[in-house]
């Protein structure tokens, strides 16, 4: 994948971000912790309200797994747009190490 970045939109994955570990957490605490009916309960919720929203035309299948950062992108700039601009941005980091775009939509 981070070759076929480079190629079509010369973006450069450093190595260290394609090797990176996340380590596990062991220090978080649930307040509320769950059984596991509770969290197969859950997750049947979160796929009934994806499945509503996708039949309503809500939203796009390829939006189902967005992160609320993106989603709210989407929504606040439309897709396209939000996709150009994250692009960009990425081509930005990999030439110069920043992003002065980035910086600009966030001072705005």
């Amino acid at each position: 994948m981070a070759a076929e970045l480079e190629k079509s939109l010369g973006i450069v994955v450093p190595q260290n971000v394609i090797e990176k570990k996340i380590p596990y957490c062991e220090k978080f605490k649930c307040e509320t912790p769950m059984d596991e009916d509770q969290r197969d309960a859950l997750v049947d919720e979160l796929f009934y309200l994806d499945s509503m929203m996708l039949s309503r035309g809500l939203l796009d299948f390829d939006e189902v797994n967005l992160s609320l950062v993106q989603w709210f992108a989407y929504d606040a700039l439309g897709k396209e747009e939000a996709m150009a601009l994250r692009i960009q941005v990425a081509q930005e980091f990999s030439r110069e190490g920043k992003s002065e775009t980035l910086e600009k939509f966030v001072q705005n």
